[in-house]
């Protein structure tokens, strides 16, 4: 029996947790998502707004806005967009991909070219419960949709229920993959916290040591309401109590579990960094949107030569290496 099962169905609870869901995007947020829709076709179900821009940390004009495009098959979605825009795949290329490491990442602009371009990552309504379930062996998607995201179009209201619904029980499990990591009393701004830093472990990132910080900073007036009625309803179901210090686990996990989670989030990492591969693959200007990622996100400026952009898979490897070697978050580690 899931530990857990009496506050997946705590229906109080689940309406709460699905605060911000529905908050109005930005002009171009939704012109773009509409737009990724349209040319996803009838097989589209819902777009998700997550990142920087929906998060309102340090997005630039020039960012491209993130967006989670739930399908109900691959197929049918990938012939859909393969007719609407110029893609660098074919839809069965596509397809095949779909089903490694999933899900896909792909540039994506505007059919008119003047609102900017989206990352856009390609998942089913089935791949998109099994990460809200934790059924998944990487923390990709549930590392990115457990922060504030915008449910911002849906092709009917069984759709919306189905995605809020899986976006409602990620916010849930939190609780499930961040527990070993919590110290013996928080508030909701620390639990937030723990979730940030123990995600972004999961992952190799170019950000310095602030970047978690930052991410809380821009969305604590979305987030800490959000994980405060998590917090208080763990509390009413008897797996947290409340003291004067704020929230302590009534069972504390062994030291089994946070070994077997750390295991977890090892894998999920070597599974991101394999996957770089697929994203090379799927996503156009794949070069240039890494080198301005990394700029904005370490500060660190990268000049390539024409050699190293004609030919990157033979001439940039030691570029790669030494920013691996002394990106931020790897000095952070040596510590």
């Amino acid at each position: 029996m899931d530990f857990l099962d009496q506050v997946l169905a705590d229906r109080e609870l689940r309406t709460a947790l699905a605060g911000g869901l529905d908050a109005e995007p930005t002009p171009t947020a939704r012109t773009l998502g509409n737009a990724i829709a349209d040319a996803f076709g009838p097989g589209a179900l819902a777009v998700i707004h997550y990142g920087s821009h929906a998060q309102r940390s340090d997005a630039r004009a020039d960012s491209a806005h993130d967006f989670f495009v739930i399908v109900e098959r691959y197929h049918d979605a990938y012939l859909s967009l393969t007719s609407a825009i110029d893609t660098s795949v074919g839809p069965r290329t596509a397809e095949v991909l779909a089903h490694v490491l999933p899900p896909n990442i792909h540039a994506i602009r505007a059919p008119d070219g003047r609102d900017g371009r989206s990352k856009c990552a390609v998942l089913t309504l089935r791949g998109l419960r099994l990460a809200a379930r934790m059924e998944t062996a990487d923390h990709f998607t549930q590392g990115r949709l457990f922060q504030n995201v915008q449910l911002l179009w849906a092709r009917d209201d069984q759709s919306r229920e189905d995605v809020s619904s899986a976006l409602v029980e990620m916010r849930i499990r939190t609780y499930q993959w961040g527990q070993p990591f919590l110290p013996q009393s928080f508030d909701a701004e620390t639990y937030c916290r723990v979730l940030l830093e123990t995600s972004f472990s999961a992952e190799v990132r170019p950000e310095g040591d602030d970047r978690v910080t930052q991410l809380l900073d821009a969305q604590r007036v979305a987030l800490l309401p959000v994980y405060s009625a998590l917090l208080d309803g763990l509390t009413r179901h008897g797996i947290l109590e409340r003291g004067k210090d704020g929230y302590r686990q009534v069972i504390f996990p062994p030291l089994a579990e946070r070994r077997r989670r750390q295991r977890y989030f090892r894998i999920s990492k070597a599974r991101g960094t394999v996957r770089w591969a697929k994203h090379i693959a799927l996503y156009d200007g794949w070069l240039d949107y890494v080198v301005q990622k990394i700029a904005r996100r370490s500060g660190v400026a990268v000049e390539l030569t024409e050699r190293e952009r004609r030919w990157p898979f033979i001439f940039l490897w030691p570029k790669a290496i030494l920013f691996l070697r002394t990106r931020p978050q790897q000095r952070r580690m040596r510590k």
